[in-house]
């Protein structure tokens, strides 16, 4: 079996809806134990149409392990997760977990 990997999201949100992603993300991946800072997801109009004008990113990791075939489970959750936040049939958030071995 291979080794395990780290486990890591790019959070995408719109702050006007949702003040602090990270409360909800907590039952799926833990608290983060690194972040970035958290800025203004503006250098693209791609989510817009989507998700709306006042979009926030940031980057997390925590301390959970998985195997790498484990990362489409999360992804999975994280779709639904996702739908729990949206609004007339458009997303809110967007969550894409990854890894590092």
């Amino acid at each position: 079996k291979p080794l395990k990997v780290l486990v890591f999201n790019a959070v995408l949100y719109n702050e006007d809806y949702i003040k602090e992603p990270d409360k909800y993300l907590n039952t799926l991946f833990g608290n983060p134990v690194c972040k970035s800072d958290t800025f203004s997801f503006d250098h693209t109009s791609y989510y817009t149409p989507e998700m709306g004008e006042n979009l926030k990113k940031y980057f997390a990791g925590y301390d959970f392990f998985i195997y790498p075939d484990e990362i489409k489970n999360l992804k999975i959750s994280s779709v639904d997760l996702e739908r729990s936040f949206m609004v007339d049939g458009k997303r809110l958030l967007n969550v894409d977990p990854g890894y590092v071995a």
